[in-house]
């Protein structure tokens, strides 16, 4: 899966630039004059905040982004060949509890809030 890390959490827009930290070079003070960076300050902390929405104001980090699309998943699906025959398919809906098997013919299963609350903890 692949993550967009200058996706706002917040709003959704793609419209986001780097924050950047240190002492600022003669051509980031102009980057940061024409919106393409936004200066951070001189002092860095690992909490700092990476990414600067020009829609919303909002700063996040990667780590911030990756969580966000981690807590949107809203399912699994998974399916296995084999090379002499076989095939078999798994498709886990975690908001309606549906869990599908399929392996010569459909079946069909709600799982309980408990066993999907492990599963996703697993995926995690």
């Amino acid at each position: 899966m692949a993550i967009k890390h200058n996706k706002c959490p917040r709003c959704g827009s793609l419209n986001a630039i780097q924050i950047l930290y240190g002492m600022p070079t003669r051509d980031a003070f102009l980057m940061a004059e024409e919106g393409k960076i936004k200066l951070g300050g001189c002092c860095i902390t690992e909490t700092d905040p990476e990414y600067y929405c020009k829609d919303c104001e909002n700063e996040w980090s990667r780590e911030a982004s990756i969580d966000h699309v981690y807590k949107e998943i809203r399912g699994i699906k998974a399916s296995v060949c084999g090379y002499f025959g076989g095939y078999y398919e798994v498709d886990i809906d975690f908001q309606s509890r549906d869990l599908k098997f399929n392996h010569l013919g459909a079946v069909q299963k709600i799982i309980m809030k408990r066993q999907s609350d492990r599963l996703l903890l697993i995926s995690l």
